[in-house]
Formats: C-alpha cells, sequence, structure tokens
C-alpha cells in the first residue's frame, strides 16, 4: 500500500509543523484541562 504522490510532500513539511503541532497540542491540553467542562461534560 504506497502512500499518495502528496505524502512526499507532506512528510518533508511534516517536520515543519510538527513543532507548531506540538506547540498547539499543548495550548489545548492546557485550555482543555483549565475547563470546568473537562472534568464534567455532562
Amino acid at each position: 500500500m504506497s502512500g499518495p504522490p502528496t505524502s512526499r510532500c507532506h512528510v518533508w513539511r511534516g517536520h515543519l509543523s510538527y513543532r507548531q503541532a506540538a506547540d498547539l497540542l499543548e495550548h489545548a491540553a492546557r485550555i482543555i484541562l483549565a475547563s470546568p467542562a473537562a472534568t464534567a461534560p455532562r
């Protein structure tokens, strides 16, 4: 199962967005954890 030709660009591009993605994930996690809805979704 070979990936599409776009995956090639996505691979090298992912390296650059990897750091940004990690930052966004950490930021989102902080917001979710700080959000009261996270502890009481219902």
